[in-house]
Formats: C-alpha cells, structure tokens, sequence
C-alpha cells in the first residue's frame, strides 16, 4: 500500500518538494491544484513499462476493488499532463477529514465530515454537507460489477441548491468542458439519507427549508435520471409531503432545467401559519415538468376551512404550473366546492411579499353558507348568488379582509329574510307598494344586482337594482363586513301611491303629498335607506334624503 513507496528515494525527495510547495501555496486553488496532481499519481498513479499498463498508486495498490476497474478494459486512461490534471474540471470538490476502509462483512469506507464544494463558485456556501458517510459493496460485486456500488449511508446531510445567483460566478481557475464520453460509469443502487436538510437559496430572500424525514435514492448514474422516494416537512406550514418519481439526469449549474415527474401527497398544512385564514389542508396528484416549469395537478380538501367567519368544508381540483426555481405558482384552472356553491378560479402567487392574484366565478351559489365563510354571525339572508370577479391579496399581520382587495358583479335571486319579523315587514310592504291591496301579504323574495368593489373590509356599492313584487329600486352606499354595518341610499318606484303605503292617520297626512311622487300613471316615486347591521336591518322612507 502506502509503505514501500516511499522507500524509493526518487518517489520520497518527490514527496517532500511536494509537501514543500503546499506549505508555500498563498491561494485555495494553488492547494488544489496539488491535490489534484497527487490524487492521480501519489494515489492513483499508473504507469506504461513495456507497452504494459500497471498500478502504482498507493490507493490501487492496496485496493483490488479500485485497481481491477482501473487496469480493466473499461477504464478510459489518458496520457499523464500536468497542465490536465490542474485544469480538470470537476463537477464538486471533496473535502474529507476523517476516511477509513471496510473488509468485512462488507467491503467499502467510512467518511467523517465530508464537504462538497462548487468548483467555480467562490462565495457560496457548499453544495452539501455530511457528518458521516457509509460506503458499502458486496464482494460478488468486486468481481462481477465492478462499477457498482450496492449502497451508500449518509448521516447528518445538509444540501444548499443556489436557485438563482445573480451575476455568473467568479471562477476559481481555467475549466474544460467534459464530454459524456469522459463520464463516470459509477452507478450505486441505493442512498440512504434519512434526517437530510434541504435549503433551496434565492438571492434577496429567505431560503425554502425543508426536513427530509426519509429520503432514498435509486439508480445513480451520470447522464441517467435518478428515482427516489421522500417523506418530508415542512416546519413553517406543519405540513408533510411525500413525494416520489424520477429527477434529472444531474448538469452543473443547469438545475433549473433538470425534469422532473411523480406522483404526491400533502397532510395536515396549517393555513393558519401562513396567514389569518384557517384550516388543515390534504391534497394529492402527480407532476411533470422541468424544475423552472413543473406541471402540477391533484385535489385538495380542507374540512374545516374558515375565513374570519364560521368553518366549512372545502374540495378543489386543480391544474397549476410552479415555478420552483422562483416560488412562483400559476393556477391555471380550479374548481372550487364550499358552502353549496361551485366556483370556477384562476390565479397567479408570485413575488417577495407574495401577492395572490384571483379570478373566479359561480353561478347560482348558495348566499346564507357564501355569507357564513366571512361573517362571523349567523347571516340573515338567504337566497342565490352569482358573482364574477377579480381579488388580490397580500401576506401580512393584518386581517384577511382589510388585506382583500376585490372588483367584479353580484347578482342575488329569491332573496328572503331568515329572521320572521324582517322577512314579514317586506312581505307587509311589497303588499302594500302593489296596486292590488293584501290584507294577509304573501311570503316574497327579492332580487338584486350590480357592481362592487372591496378594500379595507368595506364594499362599496355605486348602483344596486333591487326588485320585489310591487317595486323597484336603485340603491348605493357601503356594506362594512368587519362589523356587518349597513349604509345605502336610493329611489324606489312603487306601484301603488304613495299614502297607499301607509295606514291610520299617516294616510291622511301624505295623501296631498301623491302628485309630488306620482311616477307617470303608476304609483309613487321616494327616497329610501337602509341602515343599521347585517343582523338587524332598517329600511324605511327617507322623503327629505337628497341622494
């Protein structure tokens, strides 16, 4: 092995200029570059006596696992070149502090505080880092695969992937390309790394932490994909994903292009971690796609969704394209079940803060459980809703409705009132604004539409037509849903007139007042209000309202 090496005093007075010149070395890449000259002749060193090719490394000659491939006709052996072995590119840089050899019961090592550094890129962090590294063949594979490694054990692994880095890194010395034919025919059929870190690094945010529980890997192999198999956490969302599918084939510094494809599933992801919206989210699906572009599709469920009012269930299935190099995620189509209602969405999650950005629609949903999602007290209406439109919002520390920022139409039908005693003042007053007077009015509904726009926990109203049986009306003004707070004002043209729409002496009062309402030959036109909250509505006549 080692020994009788240094016994020549040719290969000892080598040895020691060589030791000489590191100690001299004033730059990391000078120490390299003599360890890369060492590593292919003090320790893997081969030599032509003869026409011959023989072994003289320390490593080969003590090893017949590493000198059988190196002498076998397999091996690509290029003529010895200074200039070659300095400027060899390699894809990372090992660095190892402790390394011993296994016999038995399975041929191979153990590596202690294994470092893998980027070759090239000066100032990032390493690629990866172990604690502690298994090597394990077979014996059988020493004779017969020589090439293959049976497993390989790592403890303690954490593993940096720079996303995006900005300007090209700074190089550390002249590279050469490799072409496949230079390619390790290395293949290991299985790595073990359960309890590995993963930090995904973008330049000017937080990096994407993620606990890989369990990770095994399959069929690694240069210019191959790779399969694997991982069950991993996430501690910001409490959520765990398993994953499983195939990555690669592996080029430096081209991560974003690696293709990807598998199947998923997700548990237990707390929305309330990542915002004031609640609920424990499941989903599952599969994907394919480049790592900068990964096709995604699945269901979700969340059985207790909850967005500042009461909870309900919620499924979705979806088709979405993440951008995984940028955390960006394109949902190009959705189809959203909640509260009795179908809703068809869209959406884009981009940025630093990210901003979501929504379009959605459903038709005839049901308005009491759409109101339950965002009122915190039991609604008073019932009835359909149609709505078609646009919503965006932020992450921060404020409520979810003063964060909503929304625009679009709303249309509500057979609209009546949960609560007897408002639904039968309605009922009394439709009576009454119709021609045909109703001593015992019958149950009726209303209708309204028109268009909104919501910020600040306030929508606003610019013309809302109203319709029930006897009158309509235009309305505009606020709805508050932070404290359900009421404020609209309008018109309504009844059918009847107007001292036909009270009883007792207010009759004789506002029977001179008809012809200043009268609405051609039908009844009367005034000015209404409806103030008070969501729970307790006041609509009345408002005759000197100028709006």
């Amino acid at each position: 092995g080692h020994v009788p090496l240094p016994a020549s005093p040719e290969f000892a007075d080598y040895l020691q200029r060589a030791a000489r010149t590191a100690c001299r070395a004033a730059r990391d890449e000078q120490i390299q570059g003599m360890a890369r000259l060492f590593w292919f002749t003090v320790e893997f060193g081969l030599v032509r006596e003869a026409g011959q090719v023989k072994a003289y490394g320390s490593r080969l000659i003590s090893s017949h696992a590493d000198c059988a491939p190196a002498l076998g006709p397999d091996c690509e052996r290029r003529p010895f070149s200074v200039d070659a072995v300095l400027e060899q590119s390699f894809e990372s840089r090992v660095v190892v502090q402790h390394y011993y050899r296994t016999y038995f019961p399975h041929p191979g090592f153990v590596a202690d505080g294994v470092t893998f550094w980027r070759n090239g890129h000066e100032g990032e962090p390493p690629l990866a880092t172990v604690d502690h590294l298994h090597v394990v063949g077979t014996w059988t594979g020493l004779l017969f695969r020589p090439h293959t490694l049976y497993q390989i054990w790592l403890r303690g692994m954490r593993v940096n992937v720079v996303l995006s880095s900005g300007a090209p890194a700074k190089s550390t010395g002249p590279t050469k390309s490799t072409s496949s034919k230079g390619e390790s025919k290395l293949r290991v059929e299985t790595i073990v790394a359960n309890g590995s870190t993963l930090d995904l690094l973008r330049k000017g945010e937080p990096p994407l932490h993620f606990v890989l529980e369990t990770l095994q890997i399959h069929n690694v192999r240069a210019g191959e994909p790779l399969t694997f198999f991982t069950r991993l956490r996430l501690p910001n969302l409490g959520a765990v994903v398993a994953a499983n599918g195939s990555l690669g084939p592996f080029r430096s510094g081209r991560y974003a292009e690696m293709q990807v494809q598998g199947g998923y599933s997700v548990t237990d992801l707390q929305l309330s971690r990542v915002s004031d919206l609640d609920g424990s989210v499941s989903a599952s699906g599969g994907y394919s796609g480049r790592l900068n572009q990964i096709t995604v599709q699945g269901k979700l469920a969340i059985p207790n969704f909850k967005a500042g009012g009461h909870a309900t269930r919620l499924d979705a299935a979806y088709t979405a394209v993440v951008k995984a190099t940028q955390g960006d995620v394109d949902i190009r189509s959705a189809e959203v079940k909640m509260a009795g209602s179908t809703l068809a969405a869209n959406a884009t999650i981009s940025g630093n803060p990210n901003i979501s950005r929504v379009n959605f629609a459903t038709t005839d949903g049901d308005l009491h459980q759409l109101l339950e999602v965002i009122e915190s007290s039991t609604p008073t209406v019932a009835g359909k809703v149609s709505i078609a439109a646009q919503a965006e919002f932020g992450s921060g520390p404020q409520a979810f409705l003063k964060r909503l920022r929304l625009q679009g139409h709303i249309a509500v039908k057979d609209v009546t009132f949960v609560t007897s005693k408002t639904q039968t003042e309605m009922d009394a007053f439709s009576a009454r604004a119709r021609k045909q007077n109703n001593n015992d009015p019958v149950k009726v509904t209303a209708a309204a539409s028109g268009d909104t726009r919501f910020r600040d926990g306030m929508a606003y109203f610019p013309d809302i037509q109203v319709e029930l049986p006897g009158a309509n009306a235009h309305l505009a003004g606020t709805f508050n849903l932070l404290n359900t707070r009421v404020d609209l004002t309008g018109k309504v043209a009844m059918q009847q007139k107007l001292s036909k729409d009270v009883t007792g002496w207010k009759k004789w009062l506002m029977t001179p007042l008809d012809p200043f309402f009268r609405h051609g030959k039908t009844g009367a036109v005034v000015s209404i209000a409806v103030t008070g909250t969501s729970q307790n509505p006041k609509i009345g006549q408002n005759l000197l309202h100028t709006k």
